[in-house]
């Protein structure tokens, strides 16, 4: 069952797992992004540097902090790069920058109804198309599910029809 509280934000009621809430345009245009083929797909970080023959690749992960923020990544010379939003890492030491490689920032988390690393605000494991993993992180950087494949399950997992998001075909 699905129930609009405000305009852009929707609520789903899951029988015996809780509420979800969240950006629906956001979390359509983060599906459409995967599916696109234009985001190269890469593993252990948020997003990693590419170079003149490859380019950058993207966690799932930091595709939708791509689509949210494009402007505040930050390159912190090590070939990887961070995110931040409302400076929630500035003036930090160097070695606290970790984090914003590999989480999402709470509030952009909030915002598409996940934890930091892609996995359900109450805990409870949700992710059964995405071969047993515990969150979205986990379920990229294994290697044995593409984009197209994490797509289909945030699909499912909020409810997002094919009339309202059309599935992209990447050539």
């Amino acid at each position: 069952m699905s129930d609009t509280t405000e305009p852009g934000i929707t609520t789903i009621m899951y029988e015996h797992r809780g509420t979800l809430t969240f950006e629906r345009a956001l979390v359509i245009q983060w599906i459409t992004a995967l599916e696109s083929g234009e985001y190269q797909q890469g593993a252990g970080y948020m997003r990693t540097k590419g170079d003149e023959r490859n380019p950058d690749t993207y966690c799932c992960l930091g595709v939708v902090c791509n689509i949210a923020a494009p402007d505040e990544w930050f390159d912190h010379g090590n070939g990887r790069y961070g995110f931040q939003l409302n400076d929630e890492y500035k003036d930090t030491m160097p070695t606290q920058y970790e984090e914003s490689e590999i989480e999402l920032p709470d509030d952009l988390a909030a915002r598409i109804g996940l934890g930091p690393n892609g996995e359900r605000r109450d805990g409870v494991a949700f992710w059964d198309k995405l071969n047993g993993k515990k969150n979205l992180a986990e379920a990229n950087d294994t290697g044995t599910l593409s984009f197209t494949d994490i797509a289909a399950s945030l699909r499912e997992y909020y409810q997002i029809t094919d009339s309202e998001c059309p599935r992209v075909v990447a050539d």
